[in-house]
Formats: structure tokens, C-alpha cells, sequence
């Protein structure tokens, strides 16, 4: 399998560090008895499913990213490695985050304040439910997964989502604007209809094609804002934990006091 990434040539063996530690553990575990990791517990990803796919099934796997793949190829090691795990007494947990956001994440952070200032951020007509997991639903996540006493999952429960409720993409980035107003920055975004997202797409493409820059609107990144981002919230109970848009909004506006500060 290859790829092309700003022009180099990158193969699936790139993302080796997502799906090698299982045998890599594995191996040590059962050489060094000594050892004693009663629990396990790795990060997979939503995109072992992808956009245009619900988690109702969690085999079901689809990914559409290389990323994706590789992660696919975790969880498969993963479940067949499990009876080996098993007879070395430590049991696994995987747990697939969603869109992680919070704190100091590149991804949401300062260009997302920029861009909401300048009121430069395009919300498709198409109502589309993401499910976004702020860091400290995804901290506490991992915390009980590793801290909770007699686990005893089954092979069938060994994957957990690690998600806020899901919200419509325009909540939540109401729930941006909101906690950017209340630190007093104009935030602001307007919606547009599918089809001139993708003729901008189009448009934007020839263009950097003919300037060779970056174009600043894929065709990918279009989907992404258009497809539903839905996965399962099927967990056990005891390790569930969702906020509300209520809950989760004195969160960012205190991340957002954080960052001007910071």
C-alpha cells in the first residue's frame, strides 16, 4: 500500500507504532515473568469506522484513512493475541476515542479562535451530528478503565468509545463562539449550501494545482464537514462517562481564559 504526503512516498510500515505494541508486549510479557500488568489498555480510534458509518457494530470495521487502517490493525492483534493476554493474567481495554478537543489541541486551539474572529468558519446547510470527547471526558475515560476493580470483560466488551453525547456541528461550535464571547472576542460563522462547498473545493483545487500551494479546503476535508461523525455509546456502566453541552461549557470558556493568558 502507498501513499503520497507533500510529495514523499510513505508506506503503511510509517505507521508501525500504531499497531505493533501488542506483539511487541506480548512477547515481553510472556519472556519475563516476573512482570505482572494486570490491565491493558490501548487507544484505538473512531476511524476504524469511517464518516459515512454508525459504531452500532463495532466490528464493522471501515476505515477510510491510512490512519484508520492502522489502527483496524490494532484492534485485530489485539483480539487475536486475547486468549495469550489472558493466560498472562492481564486483561485489555481498548477505547476508541472520537474528535478529541480541549486544552492546548493544535487542531482547535489558536487558528480555531482566529478563524471564529474573523467569522471565517463555513458550517454546511446539511445538518451533520458529530460526536466530539473533550480531553477531560477521555482522561477520566482511561483513568476508571484502568482503575476499575473486577473488569471481567468479555471479548465482546472489549472495545469502549471514549465520546461526549453527540451534538450537530453547528452546536458545537456555538458552544465555541459562546465561551470566546464570554472572553470577550467577536467570534462569529455563517452557513453555506453543500453544493458551494464542493465547487469552492473544486475551484480552490485548480488553483493551488496551478501555484503548487496547499489547498486550504480538500475535497476530504469537505466530506468531513459534511458526513455524520456517529458512533455507539454502548460501554459498560461503570465505565461510562458523557457531558452535556451544559457541562461542558464553563470547560471551554475556562480553557479559552487559559490560552489568552498562556
Amino acid at each position: 500500500m502507498l501513499i503520497v504526503l507533500k510529495g514523499v512516498y510513505s508506506t503503511l510500515n510509517d505507521y508501525s507504532m500504531n499497531f505493533c505494541t501488542p506483539d511487541n508486549i506480548i512477547k515481553i510479557l510472556e519472556k519475563s515473568p516476573h512482570l505482572d500488568l494486570s490491565r491493558l489498555v490501548f487507544t484505538s480510534s473512531q476511524y476504524v469506522i469511517g464518516p459515512e458509518h454508525s459504531g452500532d457494530n463495532k466490528m464493522g470495521y471501515a476505515p477510510h484513512t491510512i490512519y484508520g487502517i492502522s489502527k483496524v490493525m490494532l484492534e485485530q492483534r489485539l483480539l487475536n493475541l486475547y486468549e495469550r493476554y489472558k493466560k498472562q493474567g492481564s486483561d485489555i481495554v481498548i477505547i476508541r476515542p472520537t474528535n478529541v478537543w480541549g486544552g492546548r489541541h493544535p487542531k482547535y486551539s489558536n487558528m480555531w479562535e482566529k478563524l471564529l474572529e474573523k467569522k471565517l468558519v463555513i458550517i454546511p446547510s446539511k445538518e451533520v451530528i458529530k460526536s466530539y470527547c473533550h480531553i477531560s471526558t477521555l482522561c477520566s475515560l482511561f483513568k476508571n478503565a484502568a482503575n476499575t476493580e473486577n473488569l471481567n470483560l468479555s471479548i465482546d466488551n472489549l472495545i469502549i468509545y471514549g465520546t461526549d453525547a453527540p451534538i450537530t456541528q453547528k452546536k458545537w461550535v456555538e458552544l465555541q463562539t459562546t465561551g470566546l464571547k464570554e472572553n470577550g472576542l467577536m467570534a462569529g460563522f455563517f452557513q453555506t449550501p453543500i453544493w458551494f462547498l464542493y465547487f469552492l473545493s473544486s475551484v480552490l483545487e485548480l488553483v493551488t494545482m496551478i501555484l503548487r500551494v496547499s489547498n486550504p479546503l480538500p475535497f476530504s476535508r469537505v466530506k468531513s464537514m459534511t458526513y455524520s461523525y456517529l458512533v455507539s455509546l454502548e460501554s459498560p456502566e461503570n465505565l461510562q462517562f458523557n457531558a452535556s453541552y451544559d457541562e461542558l461549557l464553563p470547560i471551554v470558556i475556562k480553557d479559552i481564559e487559559k490560552r489568552k493568558i498562556g
